[in-house]
């Protein structure tokens, strides 16, 4: 079966890894935006008025973000409306909407996310101890 053709009722899992926007990690699941529900949108978007880009970008989203990892400050979960989406960090909102439309990847997710290897490892401890890695290596 395809995975590039987006079926009625089809979900994808995305992530947004916090380092990437200086905000927290967010988790979320979504129906793909089609390709003519994308450029109907950017040809709304008019760049000159920011809360109203915004008000769009959110409502847009929230008939797409099916679930997500934000919660309230009592711990249940947020519900995914247009106004929690909107009282985002620009920079999330602005991920999330490029995730759901397809223009970049998700960051990975769940079993996706690789593992420091061993190899890596060393490079890093070398990288902060201000050794060179290939200098180790040839001592060895």
């Amino acid at each position: 079966m395809s995975k590039n053709i987006i079926r009625d009722g089809y979900t994808r899992k995305g992530r947004i890894d916090g380092r990437h926007t200086g905000h927290d990690s967010i988790d979320f699941e979504y129906r793909p935006l089609m390709a003519t529900e994308t450029a109907n949108l950017d040809s709304k978007l008019t760049g000159r008025d920011g809360a109203r880009d915004v008000r769009l970008i959110a409502g847009v989203l929230s008939g797409k973000v099916t679930s997500w990892s934000e919660c309230k400050d009592d711990g249940t979960p947020e519900p995914v409306t247009a106004d929690s989406l909107a009282k985002m960090p620009f920079p999330l909102l602005n991920a999330m909407h490029r995730i759901v439309a397809g223009i970049i990847p998700s960051d990975p997710v769940g079993d996706d996310m690789d593992e420091v290897g061993e190899d890596e490892e060393a490079l890093i401890k070398s990288l902060l101890e201000g050794t060179n890695p290939s200098e180790d290596d040839r001592k060895n």
